[in-house]
């Protein structure tokens, strides 16, 4: 019997199983007992009956064989998976290594520009901290008023160049409602405003 695979063995078994259950249905003796009474020619049906015979006999024993061939097929493919897993499982340390390596460099090159961007970020806070200084005391002190340069972060010295023209145009920085009209361009009352 040639080499196999295990999806090819249980695939003939099916067959030889099928095969067998149609020539266990047949009933001989019926058969010849119908041909006798046509008048029939039995020596053509017996010769029939005996070649079925022998085809069932051989596929009995291809069956035991393929059942005793099975779990052995089975074993060498799985064989075969666990050689062809531990191949491509070879170089996997290697990999690792060479990847932790390539992440220890990149964390060393991007550590300068961390440092940067936390340093950015803390004027940035220390920056808008100094306006919100500013507009909790409702006046601009003296420093702010003559360093532009003090403030770093954008949307502080956009905050404090429309107090510092609000106080150019005498508005009182205490009065909420008349300091947005001043920097929206719009007029609200006390009850249409909540800061």
């Amino acid at each position: 019997m040639q080499q196999q695979t295990s999806e090819q063995i249980r695939a003939r078994l099916a067959e030889i199983t099928k095969a067998q259950a149609v020539h266990e249905a047949r009933d001989f003796d019926a058969e010849m007992l119908a041909i006798m009474q046509d008048g029939g020619n039995v020596d053509a049906l017996e010769d029939q009956q005996l070649d079925a015979e022998r085809t069932a006999r051989r596929l009995r024993v291809e069956h035991q064989a393929l059942n005793k061939a099975l779990p052995e097929a089975e074993r060498q493919e799985a064989e075969q998976e666990l050689a062809q897993v531990k191949a491509e499982m070879a170089d996997q340390p290697k990999r690792i290594q060479d990847l932790a390596t390539q992440a220890e460099s990149l964390v060393e090159k991007l550590a300068p520009l961390l440092s940067q961007i936390q340093a950015t970020h803390r004027e940035r806070v220390l920056s808008h901290n100094k306006a919100m200084q500013v507009v909790r005391s409702k006046k601009l002190p003296d420093e702010l008023l003559a360093d532009t340069g003090a403030i770093t972060c954008p949307l502080a010295q956009g905050l404090m160049d429309q107090l510092r023209s609000a106080m150019s145009h005498g508005i009182n920085l205490g009065d909420r409602h008349e300091l947005m009209a001043y920097t929206t361009g719009f007029e609200f009352t006390k009850y249409e405003t909540r800061i």
